[in-house]
């Protein structure tokens, strides 16, 4: 079973959503981690504001600090996912502004869908082939906090 799940936030942050004894609003569980063969960086994007621009007299640095809401998480893999998984992702994705905690199982994170390349997918025209439709797909969440669970 996937640790990779994204859910609703009103029972709080989880590491482990799908063991909670209150069912979510929505939780959508991924058919696989893309931990082996897939693409998965929590990180992605820069979370420290600033610049450096020249002048004649040297350079002017500017810092602006930390901004969690500058990370991303972008995930990827290759037909990993069943049609009734994209389609629970999709009906998430066209929710306008809303927060989601998304777990990897080791840490937990408020999120938003990034726009508009937040969400897309695509079938896999090999397993689809051999009668086992599957479909790839890409994910870019906005973190905007880091949950402590």
């Amino acid at each position: 079973m996937s640790k990779f799940v994204i859910f609703s936030t009103e029972l709080g942050p989880s590491l482990d959503p799908q063991s909670s004894t209150t069912p979510h609003v929505y939780q959508v569980v991924f058919d696989t981690d893309p931990i082996a063969k897939g693409n998965y960086d929590p990180y992605a994007g820069t979370t420290i504001r600033g610049s450096v621009i020249a002048t004649l007299g040297g350079v002017v640095i500017q810092d602006f600090g930390s901004q969690i809401q500058d990370q991303r998480i972008r995930i990827s893999d290759e037909a990993a996912m069943k049609e009734s998984t994209v389609a629970s992702l999709l009906s998430l994705y066209e929710m306008v502004s809303t927060e989601h905690y998304f777990t990897d199982g080791y840490d937990c994170w408020l999120v938003e869908f990034s726009r508009p390349d937040g969400f897309a997918y695509r079938r896999n025209l090999i397993s689809s082939f051999y009668n086992a439709p599957m479909f790839d797909y890409a994910i870019n969440l906005v973190v905007k906090d880091h949950e402590n669970v």
